[in-house]
């Protein structure tokens, strides 16, 4: 089996999936505070041109797959790919800072 090159010239987006009990507007808040001194304003936050959307999903869940544990999330942050200048750099890490952050 052959595996396809990873094209960094198609636009995708990164998926923060994570599962709470909080209300959108609690985990907004507790996401502000993870994430300051960016802020969530209306499901949304951005760093320089990278613009991301907060999701509180219900039956969507991500794919299970074999052996690795699965969870129910109820909040799905997206972070949209940029070609590789100076903000593609940040959309790469932003997913794993939010997600730091938000552990915490």
């Amino acid at each position: 089996m052959r595996i396809a090159p990873w094209d960094d010239d198609e636009p995708y987006q990164l998926n923060v999936w994570v599962e709470s009990t909080k209300s959108q507007p609690e985990f907004e808040r507790v996401l502000t505070s993870a994430i300051e001194p960016l802020e969530v304003r209306d499901r949304r936050f951005s760093f320089l041109d990278v613009h991301c959307t907060v999701h509180a999903i219900g039956d969507e869940q991500p794919p299970t797959f074999p052996g690795v544990p699965a969870a129910r999330y109820s909040f799905r942050i997206d972070v949209p790919t940029k070609s590789w200048d100076f903000s593609g750099l940040f959309d790469r890490i932003l997913p794993f800072a939010v997600a730091s952050g938000a552990n915490r």
